[in-house]
């Protein structure tokens, strides 16, 4: 009961409800029809396999999230926490800022770029989404669709290699082949996807007629300066996932190289506060995610 509670306190009262029913069909197997059919077990044995048992709440899942998960959420909020998103943004603005539609284009190519180290939907639209979508606004999108673009965008960022999100973690773990190789297969459909909806927020300003932020662009010569380091990082997190095929290490290497190198110039710098900030943030995510995975983990022990 406490694992369904953490779920819903999770990922809402959906997903808790669906736990709970499907995570007693022992208790009524018997009485199921056709293919569903199954023999019984009572509450006592239910529960012990589902806390006990290799196969349930501790099984594949909550294994996938201990040997691989755990690393790149501490990565992702490394990126976060040395002002990864912003970075992101000013990049993307001084690449497609001046263009018709700017601002969409901005939210396309930032989420992208911020997605591949993140590989997380909602993170990245609190991270690049407080800033396109205003702009978007500014130069006349409308707000349903200044939000249908920075959500497409964002969501995509869970299947941009190299850090993904859980599923491609579990993909890996089910078919029981590195990463590496699932990430390998995602980079062309995460390009279509991304230069698809490139396309379409183009066609979609020129229809409208809308404007630029060319007056708000960055020098790239000076977004490069402030957020250099995240390029040695990404290669070395790429080194370690597809050349020495060490995607447990990885996310920490990465991480470590990431802290150092972001101390380096003053405005990356982490203070002991923001420090802290990081470790709670990491904290945070990680319960989270942990909470419905364990959860998930019941659904698979109760077939």
């Amino acid at each position: 009961f406490l694992v369904v509670e953490s779920a819903r306190r999770a990922a809402g009262w959906v997903l808790g409800i669906f736990i709970l029913i499907v995570s007693t069909y022992p208790l009524f197997a018997q009485y199921m029809p056709g293919i569903l059919q199954g023999p019984s077990r009572s509450f006592l044995l239910t529960a012990q396999f589902h806390m006990l048992g290799i196969d349930s709440a501790m099984g594949l899942v909550v294994r996938m999230f201990g040997d691989l998960l755990l690393g790149y959420i501490l990565f992702g909020a490394a990126v976060v926490a040395t002002g990864g998103g912003q970075f992101f943004l000013n990049l993307a603005l001084s690449l497609v800022g001046h263009t018709r539609g700017g601002p969409a284009k901005v939210s396309v190519i930032a989420s992208f770029l911020f997605g591949t180290l993140s590989g997380s939907a909602p993170v990245n639209v609190l991270t690049t989404g407080c800033v396109t979508i205003p702009a978007m606004k500014k130069v006349g999108y409308a707000p349903h669709d200044a939000g249908a673009v920075e959500c497409c965008a964002s969501t995509a960022g869970t299947l941009t290699p190299p850090v993904m999100g859980a599923n491609a973690f579990l993909m890996a773990s089910y078919l029981n082949i590195p990463y590496a190789y699932v990430a390998m297969a995602a980079a062309i459909p995460a390009i279509l996807y991304y230069w698809g909806l490139f396309i379409q927020v183009d066609g979609y300003a020129a229809k409208a007629r809308l404007g630029s932020l060319a007056e708000e662009v960055p020098p790239l010569i000076e977004t490069l300066k402030v957020g250099w380091f995240y390029l040695p990082v990404v290669a070395v997190l790429a080194y370690y996932l597809f050349v020495l095929r060490a995607e447990h290490e990885a996310p920490y290497v990465a991480t470590a190289a990431m802290l150092v190198l972001a101390q380096i110039r003053k405005q990356t710098r982490l203070t002991w506060q923001g420090f802290l900030g990081f470790l709670e943030k990491t904290g945070q995510t990680a319960i989270e995610l942990f909470s419905v995975l364990i959860a998930v983990g019941m659904l698979m022990g109760a077939f």
